[in-house]
């Protein structure tokens, strides 16, 4: 649905070129730390650290997507390393801590291994 939007999301002369996509996208990848956080509360699981954690990885990797593309597009520099690299690299130790909980859960309810 987004890449709809995006696609067909009108040239509007007072917008920038590159607004579409910062907004459509970045707003898709914060929309997904929001939507772990409100399913976090509207289902309260007994053990809310690994989707908190995964709510923080969403949250890390939105960062990096917003601050990739507001330096590229925004901005006009285009240098690496670049400190959305630090903020993408940043996410996966979060992902994995956050899997490793989910998995640890589950076999700990006796459902057998993963």
């Amino acid at each position: 649905m987004v890449l709809v939007a995006y696609c067909l999301s009108p040239v509007v002369p007072l917008l920038p070129a590159w607004t579409p996509r910062l907004v459509l996208l970045c707003g898709l990848s914060w929309s997904a730390a929001v939507a772990i956080l409100v399913g976090v509360r509207r289902h309260r699981p007994s053990k809310r650290m690994p989707w908190y954690l995964l709510a923080a990885s969403q949250l890390v990797y939105a960062s990096a997507d917003t601050t990739f593309y507001v330096t590229h597009d925004v901005l006009h520099r285009e240098q690496y390393p670049a400190p959305a690299d630090l903020l993408y690299l940043a996410h996966y130790p979060i992902l994995v801590a956050a899997l490793l909980l989910l998995v640890r859960q589950r076999t700990r309810r006796g459902t057998g291994p993963a």
